[in-house]
């Protein structure tokens, strides 16, 4: 998938456009990252849960967040089965 990146100035230098990858994203099955995944964002929300005193909606908006990003997570995990099968 190429990314097409404008980015506009206000200096000297004109408008330029970039026209290449300039990251791609890799869920690698069995690295640490995606072995615990799911208990690292687990551990991350009961730490905010913890220490978030009485800012309950930030709590829980970071809660919902790391659930979807596991989501995406799994999803991708899912998707590189079918893929790579």
């Amino acid at each position: 998938m190429r990314t097409l990146i404008i980015i506009p100035s206000r200096r000297i230098v004109r408008d330029f456009v970039i026209e290449r990858d300039l990251a791609s994203f890799r869920v690698t099955e069995g690295s640490l990252s995606m072995a615990g995944f799911e208990r690292q964002f687990r551990e991350h929300a009961d730490a905010a849960k913890r220490h978030g005193g009485a800012h309950r909606l930030p709590v829980a908006a970071n809660a919902a967040i790391s659930r979807l990003i596991v989501v995406a997570y799994r999803l991708m995990r899912v998707a590189r089965r079918i893929t790579t099968a």
